[in-house]
């Protein structure tokens, strides 16, 4: 679910100057997941916490939300009672929860005000605002463009770890905007903690323009040398998809300050991937598709593979590899001594094309014929959907020495449609550990190949279809710990999840061809599945843990032996606590947020109550509970909501009346089936974004993963569809938003829900349309109006507006 500018075409997007692309601002996760930064922890994402391995991103469009991601969970929303309102610390209750299945919220608002009372102005009254400065004994209350427009948000920089040349730990790589300052430079932690500790740093680009043949070029992005004697740059890059992008690539020498072509060839070439080599003597590029390596002792640029074009891609994923696999634009991978480039050879040939109009731009940049610039453009996307053919993927080796590219064979692998590779983690001596996962997505084979000899290893199988009948989540989490006799560790080994007595938990296994690992965490409560930091010194491993509550994330660590579970903070006591710590050692620490953009603003000035609802197939809470909605997804999630807004609905100071519920993505596609299976008992309205409304419409790997192939569960795709139009016409009114140039979620969903309503003659919804709008709904000024539409609609809904107007009939 790529998010696009607002104001350029949803698909191809300059990258403005001065932006960095970071881990964290691009969590996949996930195609349909909502960001974990819901809790303000961008690893707690409960599908997808998938480690982006390039470090800079586009700007961030005005109107686009930091931190809760486009593909929302459903929220409910409901108004208080008139007598409610006198009981102001109660109103507004959080109960904070990600479903396992794309990490969907749900949130249900519960409106303060009687039935029959004068509601619009019940609204007004909740906050009883100072009428000369409209602030409340609480402070001002949200207005939507103030929540919109990053009024509200926190302000960005910069700022990374980085290890030194000499393996320097407490670095500090920094891009700053004040120009006053150098533009990219590393610093020492110990430098900004004592001002007198003057410790090593680097000033890398002085500016943040740099010329080459008299014109003046800006960075889009930098990757530093990890001698920090150069900087790859790029500019003028081009949006692509939710994480991959075009540019220019340039070789900039931090000693003079000066810059020259990747390629001198071709320096005008839009380059896809570009990443350094571990001895900082070389570049591995992708253009056209193709592999290329540019050594940095000569101007020489080798073309290593030849056969990438339209259907075969070369170190870089196609759509589906990048939203629902890597999360990255990256499929390349450097052997830590430099002699070796893995890469993914990914064939997407067979996999059907889908097409995606263009009515109001022309992505694809090619002016069109004379009297034809009235037909839309059109742009055709290999799109696997549920049950057809996948990409076939092949890992390939690049042997830097010989200049020969080979692959290894490992025998008992899965057929070529029926395998996944997940992930590819480069270990010591020549040796990679490999993740293949079957179609599935519910077994998993680890594989140790040793490259130099052209080998390779069955290490361990994962059979979750034997086990519990589950499936695997995609993880890029896997974490190398090589030997070190002197310090305890006599074999090399990693770190990765495992299943124990149903729970998620971090396993190490030593060597790296044991299929019995040390159990390093263990109990009721999940490790969330982001890489940990392994201080190696000390043998000490540093994760992020659900330990205390499925809501809470914590910091914690544990020796390398399972020992000495430690918490990094006093949970039991009130407090701020500030961690930073560094690549040797430690984790990043999320932030601490609970209030979502809309759910702020209809609670903070609307005064609705708004409840976030775990439910079965949350996250954190055990495979028990996660699992059972395999199968049939919808079924177990909707029956829980309308069970908590039941609940809900008995106590005092809500109107029972006036419950809503709404949601993005697979929040739309939740938002539907809990209006389908509720039939207006619980729930009178609900507002759906860019919703799934038939699982066979949605991409395979995501969607097999939790309903099985069609083939093999053809009634759980029946069931799981939004197909009972008479229970939805039981609702007062529900809306559906969708973008036409959606590329995730296709609005074919939307325009078969609708084709379904109006066969059955449902009338009571109202339906949107975005033209030219991806997933993120952003083009022309539609992310402002959606969320206009979304809260307008709500107040309407809950002022009686559209029970007036069924009522309202012609004079005969």
């Amino acid at each position: 679910m790529a998010r696009k500018d607002k104001d350029n075409g949803p698909e191809f997007v300059p990258l403005t100057n001065r932006s960095h692309r970071s881990s964290a601002s691009f969590s996949s996760t996930d195609s349909l997941s909502s960001d974990g930064s819901l809790f303000g922890d961008d690893d707690v994402n409960a599908l997808h916490s998938q480690k982006i391995t390039r470090t800079q991103l586009p700007e961030e469009n005005p109107y686009r939300d930091d931190d809760v991601e486009l593909e929302r969970g459903d929220n409910i929303f409901s108004r208080p009672t008139e007598n409610s309102k006198r009981n102001r610390g109660s109103r507004l209750i959080w109960v904070v929860g990600l479903l396992c299945l794309g990490g969907w919220i749900l949130a249900f608002v519960l409106f303060w005000g009687r039935r029959n009372s004068e509601l619009s102005s019940s609204i007004a009254a909740v906050h009883d605002a100072d009428s000369a400065t409209g602030s409340t004994s609480y402070g001002k209350p949200l207005t939507l463009d103030g929540v919109l427009n990053g009024s509200w948000g926190r302000r960005r920089h910069s700022i990374s770890w980085v290890a030194g040349p000499n393996g320097q730990d407490g670095l500090l790589l920094e891009r700053d905007e004040d120009e006053k300052k150098a533009y990219l430079r590393v610093e020492s932690i110990h430098s900004r903690q004592n001002q007198t500790d003057a410790r090593e740093g680097w000033v890398l680009m002085e500016s943040g323009a740099f010329a080459v043949n008299g014109k003046s070029l800006q960075p889009s992005a930098t990757w530093p040398s990890p001698d920090f004697k150069s900087v790859l740059v790029a500019a003028n890059a081009v949006s692509n998809w939710r994480h991959s992008f075009t540019a220019t690539y340039w070789l900039f020498d931090v000693d003079t300050q000066t810059a020259q072509p990747l390629d001198p060839d071709e320096p005008k070439g839009r380059i896809q991937l570009a990443s350094w080599s571990p001895q900082s003597d070389a570049v591995v590029f992708t253009r056209d598709n193709n592999l290329y390596l540019r050594k940095l002792d000569s101007d020489k640029v080798s073309q290593l593979t030849k056969d990438g074009g339209k259907d075969v891609f070369n170190g870089v994923p196609d759509w589906v590899y990048e939203e629902e696999v890597f999360g990255t634009d990256s499929t390349t991978w450097w052997s830590k001594d430099g002699k070796y480039v893995a890469f993914l050879r990914t064939n997407e040939s067979m996999v059907p094309e889908f097409p995606i109009e263009y009515y109001m731009s022309r992505p694809s940049g090619k002016k069109p014929p004379a009297g034809l610039d009235k037909y839309p453009d059109v742009r055709k996307i290999k799109y696997p959907k549920a049950g057809s053919p996948n990409p076939v993927v092949t890992l390939q080796f690049y042997d830097i020495e010989n200049a020969e590219v080979f692959s290894v064979n490992v025998s008992g692998g899965f057929a070529d449609d029926d395998r996944l590779i997940t992930e590819v983690v480069w270990a010591s001596s020549g040796k990679v550990l490999v993740k293949e996962f079957n179609r599935e997505s519910d077994v998993i084979r680890t594989v140790l190949i040793d490259v130099p000899s052209r080998t390779g290893e069955l290490v361990r199988v994962d059979n979750f279809a034997q086990d519990d009948g589950g499936w695997a989540e995609v993880t890029q989490s896997t974490t190398f710990i090589p030997a070190d006799p002197a310090n305890g560790r006599p074999d090399d080994g990693y770190i990765d999840i495992i299943v124990h007595d149903g729970y998620d938990h971090w396993g190490y296994f030593t060597p790296v061809n044991n299929s019995v690992p040390v159990l390093l965490t263990s109990g009721p409560w999940e490790v969330v599945d982001t890489e940990p930091a392994v201080d190696l010194a000390n043998n000490i491993v540093y994760f992020v843990a659900s330990k205390e509550s499925p809501t809470q994330r914590h910091v914690y660590s544990v020796k390398l032996d399972g020992s000495d579970l430690q918490p990094l903070t006093d949970v039991t006591k009130a407090g701020y606590y500030d961690a930073s710590f560094s690549i040797g050692g430690g984790v990043s620490v999320g932030r601490q947020k609970i209030l979502g953009r809309l759910q702020s603003y209809v609670a903070s000035t609307l005064g609705y109550i708004v409840v976030t609802v775990d439910g079965r197939g949350t996250g954190h809470i055990g495979r028990a509970a996660r699992t059972i909605v395999r199968g049939n997804l919808g079924y177990w999630e909707a029956r829980d909501q309308i069970e908590t807004a039941k609940a809900w609905a008995k106590k005092p100071y809500v109107d029972k009346d006036h419950i809503a519920i709404w949601g993005w993505s697979y929040g739309g596609f939740m938002t539907l089936k809990t209006l389908e299976q509720d039939a207006g008992q619980t729930f009178q309205y609900g507002m759906a974004v860019s919703p799934v409304t038939d699982w066979r419409f949605y991409d395979s790997i995501y969607t097999e993963r939790y309903m099985h192939t069609p083939e093999h569960n053809p009634t759980g795709y029946e069931h799981s569809a939004i197909s009972n139009m008479t229970a939805l016409q039981q609702n007062v009114r529900f809306l559906v938003m969708h973008g036409t140039a959606d590329d995730n979620v296709h609005f074919q969903n939307t325009l078969s829900l609708i084709d379904k309503l109006d066969m059955a003659g449902v009338e009571n919804y109202d339906v949107h349309v975005y033209p030219d709008s991806d997933h993120s709904i952003y083009f022309h000024n539609a992310h402002k109006m959606v969320y206009d539409r979304l809260s307008s609609w709500l107040v309407t809904a809950f002022t009686d507006g559209w029970q007036q107007g069924n009522s309202v009939l012609p004079v005969t």
